[in-house]
């Protein structure tokens, strides 16, 4: 690819080799901004180890309360604070 063509995104395969249907999320920036730590902006893009799990547990079809915490499903929905929680504390 010509790098001043800028970057293409290519759909993800929906079967494995053998067939079967598969799951695929995408993780990552979202382009948020608004934070001035490093993980504010995790957070606030959705790019917190805690988004990893939740996203895992939507994929596997079941409850994100398996695998997290009640304290850290309610720091990633906002009703509480997620320094300690899902993100480090500010020193």
């Amino acid at each position: 690819m010509n790098p001043s063509e800028g970057y293409s995104l290519r759909r993800a395969p929906t079967t494995s080799a053998s067939g079967q249907r598969t799951r695929t999320a995408g993780l990552g920036y979202i382009s948020c901004g608004g934070t001035l730590t490093p993980d504010g902006l995790l957070l606030r893009n959705e790019c917190t180890w805690a988004h990893a799990i939740r996203t895992l547990a939507r994929l596997r079809g079941t409850g994100d309360g398996e695998l997290l915490a009640p304290e850290e499903r309610e720091a990633l929905d906002g009703s509480r604070r997620p320094e300690g929680v899902v993100i480090t504390l500010p020193r």
